[in-house]
């Protein structure tokens, strides 16, 4: 059975002291509220431009509020785990099913639909400081 693909960023709690002695950081960030988002990421179809091009989205699943960093990393293995033992996320074909056919129905990369996600997602945890949110913000356009 395949399973869903989980990455994680979190602050590594053995650099921690190494940094602030060194000064990299300025303030211990263990000690403060901390939000462990969950992402499902997907790549959307951004243009033809140069052969056809993808980003990266992420659209926020949820966000829970810990008291410290330590707290905050320990829900998120555990959210991990459970991710890991779930049905893999589906595959997404575009916009919808008939992204990317041309007018009789026959598959047409010139009829793709910017924005529409494809293929199977991943998971992405973050614990941080911030409450999480979709991104990007902005649609990127090729220049």
């Amino acid at each position: 059975m395949m399973s869903n693909k989980v990455n994680m960023t979190y602050w590594d709690l053995d650099l921690i002291d190494g940094f602030l002695k060194n000064g990299t950081l300025e303030k211990d960030p263990r000690p403060y509220d901390h939000h462990v988002n969950l992402y499902e990421v997907d790549r959307s179809y951004g243009g033809p431009e140069e052969g056809g091009w993808y980003y990266d989205t992420g659209t926020l699943v949820s966000d829970e509020l810990f008291p410290d960093l330590a707290s905050g990393i320990a829900r998120a293995e555990e959210i991990k785990a459970e991710l890991l033992e779930e049905d893999p996320l589906p595959y997404k074909m575009g916009m919808g099913a008939n992204d990317g056919l041309d007018p009789s129905g026959e598959g047409d990369d010139n009829y793709l639909m910017r924005g529409g996600s494809w293929g199977q997602g991943s998971y992405l945890i973050r614990v941080e400081r911030k409450i999480g949110k979709d991104y990007p913000e902005y649609r990127p356009h090729w220049e």
